[in-house]
This record gives C-alpha cells, sequence and structure tokens, in this order.
C-alpha cells in the first residue's frame, strides 16, 4: 500500500511538472513594430516583399514580386489603402487580392495584438469581421506566419526584425 501510494504521488508530482516544464505559454507581445520578407498568396496568387509595421494599424508593403509590381507600395492604415508605383499614388476603394490581403492581415494581427484571441501551442486564434484567423510564432516569440480562414489568404514572414516606430499605444 506505501509503494502505492508513493508511486501515486510521484506520478502526481510528474503529471504537475510535465504540464509546466519546458511550455513556453507566456502570451506573445505582439505591440511591437517590426519588419519582415513577407511571402503574401491570396487567391491563387503570390506575391513577395518587406512588409513593415510602423505604429498600430499602420503597415506597408514594398513588392518585389512578381516583377510587373516591383517597386509598388502598398500602405494600409485605419483611413484606407494606398497604392503608390513609379511617381503616381491612388486611394481609391480596393478589392485586388493582394491590395486586400495587407489589410486582412493587419486587421487580424492588431485584433491578436489587442488581446482578441487565445494562445496555445505557438498559435493564437481569433475572429475578427473577415472570419477566423491563426498566427503562427516562433520559439522567441516573433510571428512566421497569418493565416485568414475563409479567405485564402496567408503570409509567411521571414527575417523578422523589430524596428523604430511610432509609440505604440494598444487600447
Amino acid at each position: 500500500m506505501r509503494h502505492f501510494i508513493f508511486f501515486g504521488a510521484m506520478a502526481g508530482i510528474l503529471a504537475l511538472s510535465g504540464c509546466t516544464a519546458g511550455m513556453n505559454t507566456a502570451m506573445p507581445d505582439l505591440n511591437k513594430c517590426f519588419s519582415a520578407q513577407a511571402e503574401i498568396r491570396a487567391g491563387g496568387e503570390t506575391v513577395r516583399g518587406k512588409i513593415t509595421r510602423t505604429a498600430e494599424y499602420c503597415w506597408e508593403m514594398t513588392v518585389t514580386e512578381p516583377f510587373a509590381l516591383e517597386g509598388m507600395v502598398i500602405s494600409a492604415d485605419n483611413d484606407g489603402t494606398t497604392l503608390s508605383m513609379c511617381g503616381f499614388e491612388s486611394n481609391a476603394d480596393f478589392s485586388d487580392e493582394a491590395v486586400s490581403a495587407l489589410r486582412l492581415i493587419m486587421e487580424a494581427y492588431e485584433g491578436a495584438a489587442k488581446g482578441g484571441c487565445t494562445f496555445g501551442e505557438n498559435v493564437l486564434s481569433g475572429t475578427n469581421e473577415n472570419g477566423g484567423y491563426e498566427i503562427s510564432v516562433n520559439s522567441v516569440k516573433q510571428p512566421e506566419t497569418v493565416k485568414i480562414s475563409g479567405k485564402g489568404v496567408a503570409v509567411k514572414l521571414s527575417e523578422w526584425e523589430e524596428v523604430s516606430g511610432e509609440e505604440m499605444v494598444i487600447e
């Protein structure tokens, strides 16, 4: 009987330590300005470039591929989306896949940054007016992918680096 109690107690201790040992369950801090190489897939198309978050709801992407769009800058914020290329600028109501994809990614990320999500197994999951989203983070809690379910939009982030930007105030 003593052995049963001893082994039962040891099993309980091991089970409890297994729940916390080595698991990094702290919520990632997404309230940082960053820059990263991005590969956005939307509507069967792939666009590559450098994506930058300069402040809350202030994002920019400079397109490097496809060649026909190289140098295009897509800026998204609370006021809308602006495209600029070769000295021309437009802020019309865009519905193009790549442009709307940047807005979808921005809205999912900003929702998660405000805590509107759950976190487990290195994935932040949540919903917003566009549907469900998932943001996976690496071992140092930097975002690696953002997927918008039901919209066919996904972005892979690499070469992630924190950059200085406006003072981040998330309400």
